[in-house]
């Protein structure tokens, strides 16, 4: 096999890649047309829903076992990140840079074995390109520097804050966390993440099951706390 079939193999092995462009009468991209996640993908809830397996399902395992959802081991854990990271690193290699890790833009299965798909793939990008399209993020999970306006969009150093985010997040649940240490944790946050620049008095919603997303750029300069019971999460 040759390096573009190989290319082509694992995009479409761990990402769901667009299948083709929507143009309008006028020839402009109205859309685009991406493939349905496999059903390895997918979760039987316990409420007979079928849900797909996001990677909120490993941050809030309570909750996911509430309904149902297999959960996966430590060693599994493990396996899942390593294939997330080496995608990003995949994009990396080829000067590209994914705009809105989050996730509920993440896929996960272990049957039949460990497996990641990355979603959004429109919100991917050159490095280091300048375009006037609005920007989508899911602000729980943006780099600082792009929600206090120092640097204008993603890029590669936003990639390694969001991976180590989902490290973080993965292996320190709260259920694990021992209650007498979240408020050194807290103070640890406070003290050490940048905070934005203030410029308007807007809360955002703590409740997990809800992913917040902002756009155009200039709605990314908000008060944000973080909070190590929420994940990092905006409150």
């Amino acid at each position: 096999m040759d390096s573009d079939s190989n290319d082509g193999a694992f995009l479409r092995r761990r990402f769901a890649w667009p299948l083709a462009v929507v143009t309008a009468d006028d020839g402009a991209v109205s859309g685009v047309l991406v493939p349905k996640a496999e059903m390895t993908y997918r979760a039987q809830l316990s409420t007979n829903r079928v849900r797909a397996r996001d990677f909120n399902y490993l941050l809030y395992e309570t909750r996911a076992a509430r309904v149902g959802v297999e959960p996966a081991t430590v060693r599994e854990k493990l396996v899942l990140l390593r294939l997330t990271v080496e995608a990003f690193a995949w994009l990396e290699e080829r000067g590209l840079v994914h705009e809105d890790i989050s996730a509920g833009n993440l896929l996960w299965s272990i049957r039949p074995e460990p497996a990641v798909l990355i979603l959004d793939c429109d919100s991917i990008r050159p490095a280091g390109s300048t375009v006037d399209d609005p920007l989508l993020t899911t602000t729980d999970w943006t780099d600082p520097r792009v929600l206090g306006g120092e640097v204008p969009r993603p890029d590669q150093a936003s990639v390694t804050y969001a991976v180590g985010l989902l490290t973080a997040r993965v292996f320190g649940t709260p259920e694990g966390v021992p209650a007498a240490l979240l408020p050194v944790l807290r103070e640890s946050v406070r003290a050490t993440t940048p905070r934005p620049r203030c410029t308007g008095g807007l809360r955002f919603s703590t409740r997990p099951s809800r992913t917040l997303q902002h756009a155009p750029a200039h709605h990314a300069r908000r008060c944000v706390r973080w909070s190590p019971s929420h994940y990092g999460r905006a409150v």
